[in-house]
């Protein structure tokens, strides 16, 4: 066991951070939101988005927006 094994036991992991857009508003703070894989999540937010913004979800719910956003490379043959 390792030192940074160790230390992920007595403090727990990072929470994940993902990079979604906002599919659909729903009723009561509640968003659809599709993530960059292309899974579809129900998030919660205290401030409102319009749908198509792009923002950053950790632990199902929005903490702001996406900061940046990753793009596909076109590549030119």
């Amino acid at each position: 066991m390792t030192r940074s094994d160790l230390a992920a036991i007595v403090k727990g992991r990072a929470p994940l951070k993902k990079f979604c857009t906002v599919a659909k508003i729903k009723p009561g703070g509640r968003y659809e939101v599709k993530d960059t894989a292309g899974s579809v999540l129900e998030v919660e937010s205290g401030t409102s988005y319009q749908v198509a913004d792009q923002v950053t979800v950790i632990e199902g719910r929005i903490v702001g927006p996406a900061r940046r956003f990753a793009r596909s490379k076109i590549f030119r043959v």
